[in-house]
């Protein structure tokens, strides 16, 4: 008996139809994988938000510290704790020396799933918070506390400071997401201005 194979012109419809499907899967797919790395860093974010309450609450309502540039470089005593100003890169920061470590035992909160830096944190704090009494928040649901800093493409410091130039870094699906002193975690496409607007106390 004679065994028909396919020919030429069937095979190459077949693969035509499987590039068309993978075509319409493929975005549908990455779009997915897309959104679900937006809600990881926006859950990291939201346990940080949570463990800056935790500290303020124990340490006379204030909020903790971010060390300074180069003359922080290597000095405990901020919420995280950086070998160096200004070089991003693997290593650059250790969280668990950061004093909000305590608060958080989880050093993979610290960083976005789409930063690719391999620095050691993602996250900056609001400036004006720094050292902080809680009371100089009078619209904490306005009021940034932090942000993922798009200044070496990364964070560099641990704050961020909008006057200089420090800015959210918009990795996610154009937007960013950004966390409030009230713990609340919002994604948004927002101009330099609103966020300018929305960092003082």
């Amino acid at each position: 008996m004679h065994r028909r194979g396919f020919t030429l012109i069937e095979l190459l419809v077949v693969i035509a139809i499987i590039a068309i499907l993978a075509g319409i899967i493929f975005p549908v797919f990455m779009k997915a994988r897309a959104r679900a790395r937006q809600s990881s860093c926006a859950s990291n974010m939201r346990q940080l938000a949570t463990a800056f309450a935790l500290y303020v609450t124990d340490w006379d309502d204030t909020y903790p510290g971010a060390t300074n540039g180069t003359p922080g470089s290597g000095v405990y005593g901020g919420w995280v704790w950086y070998a160096a100003f200004g070089q991003p890169g693997q290593g650059y920061f250790d969280v668990t020396r950061g004093a909000l470590f305590a608060y958080t035992r989880n050093a993979q909160i610290y960083t976005c799933p789409d930063d690719p830096s391999g620095s050691g944190c993602t996250y900056e704090v609001n400036g004006f918070l720094r050292w902080q009494r809680l009371g100089v928040v009078d619209r904490s649901s306005e009021t940034l506390l932090l942000i993922p800093e798009d200044d070496h493409g990364t964070a560099n410091d641990g704050y961020f400071d909008v006057p200089a130039g420090d800015y959210p870094c918009p990795r996610h699906n154009e937007g960013i997401n950004l966390a409030f002193a009230d713990g609340h975690v919002k994604w948004r496409k927002w101009t330099r201005e609103q966020v300018h607007g929305a960092c003082r106390p």
